[in-house]
């Protein structure tokens, strides 16, 4: 059950090469300094930021690590509001995972999720990536357009 649970969003095919899609919205920054501040003292990465932290459900990313260690390649396509670029986008083994916790999500009763966090500044570009994995030069004006069409959908 967590297996099918946590599978990718989609599944699909460029040219001879097949993968699935993970689709992730980052709308909410860390919004402690303290809690930047923690991580870098924890994991020793000084370059930290709101900016640049993003977080994934760990049951998730280890379920796609099951599958990466099956050669099965799994593409992250992350929209993040807090990030200077936006959208950004790594395929999974790529991912600069640095540490992993129990987050307090909502109030109350709320329950305490394991999430991992990622260093959104290792993930590249929509532009640079396509050009790079797909040799595609997309244009400026259509990574407006989708920019634009995502932020009216989240």
């Amino acid at each position: 059950i967590k297996f099918l649970r946590y599978m990718p969003d989609y599944f699909t095919k460029y040219q001879d090469k097949f993968f699935f899609i993970e689709l992730k919205v980052m709308d909410s920054p860390i919004l402690l300094d303290k809690r930047v501040e923690d991580l870098k003292k924890i994991t020793g990465l000084n370059n930290l930021s709101k900016q640049n932290i993003g977080v994934i459900e760990t049951a998730a990313l280890q379920n796609y690590e099951a599958l990466s260690k099956l050669d099965v390649k799994i593409l992250f396509i992350v929209y993040a509001t807090f990030n200077s670029h936006k959208l950004l986008i790594e395929w999974e083994n790529n991912l600069a995972k640095f540490y992993s916790d129990n987050v307090h999500i909502g109030n109350g009763d709320a329950s305490f999720t394991p999430y991992t966090n990622i260093n959104l500044d290792k993930m590249r570009d929509i532009k640079t990536f396509f050009k790079e994995e797909f040799n595609i030069n997309l244009e400026e004006s259509d990574i407006n357009n989708l920019l634009r069409d995502i932020s009216t959908k989240v």
